[in-house]
């Protein structure tokens, strides 16, 4: 019977040992960046439109965004995740804790625009969490995240044609140029 209950147990442990505290999909994230020169002819009513766009793009794995995990489960119904950055400025973040799955929301770590602020940034980050239930802590904890960039590509200049307002919006172009050339893999 303690050989049943043994075998069990064994088969059990790579169930248990997936479990971390940190991101869902993990804690370490490598950034491709992506770069080349687009020239857009495009069709319009009128005569046709010319543009030349210099691109840049990255691709993140696992991602620009993931759910926060713990290793043991905890009732809580938020967790703020926070870290401070190589220039002082503290960001937080905070989501709905789901118990029942032991899993946060999404939370932004890398996109960076005029709207949003990105967790982590390039290298090692000390992401600091802490787990709420009805406004009082529960858990809280440290855990390592890293994002590097792994690898750059150059994407050979291409011209393409494609409709007006490929011509007219620079995003719309670029994203039409990373997919006609594959993200750069040839």
């Amino acid at each position: 019977m303690k050989v049943i209950i043994s075998l069990l147990m064994l088969c059990a442990l790579p169930a248990f040992a997936d479990h971390h505290t940190g991101f869902k999909s993990g804690n370490d994230i490598s950034i491709v960046t992506l770069r080349g020169t687009v020239y857009m002819t495009c069709y319009t009513p009128m005569p046709p439109a010319w543009a030349t766009f210099y691109c840049w793009d990255a691709l993140a794995n696992p991602g620009f965004s993931d759910k926060f995990v713990l290793s043991e489960p905890v009732d809580a119904d938020k967790v703020t995740l926070s870290v401070t950055k190589k220039n002082g400025k503290i960001i937080k973040k905070t989501e709905k804790y789901n118990a029942k799955k032991n899993e946060s929301g999404d939370f932004n770590l890398l996109i960076d625009t005029v709207f949003q602020n990105p967790l982590l940034e390039l290298g090692s980050n000390e992401v600091s969490y802490s787990m709420m239930k009805k406004g009082k802590e529960v858990a809280r904890g440290t855990f390592i995240a890293t994002a590097a960039v792994t690898e750059e590509r150059e994407c050979r200049p291409r011209s393409l044609y494609g409709s007006y307002s490929d011509c007219t919006s620079q995003a719309a172009a670029c994203n039409y140029y990373f997919y006609s050339e594959n993200d750069c893999q040839y």
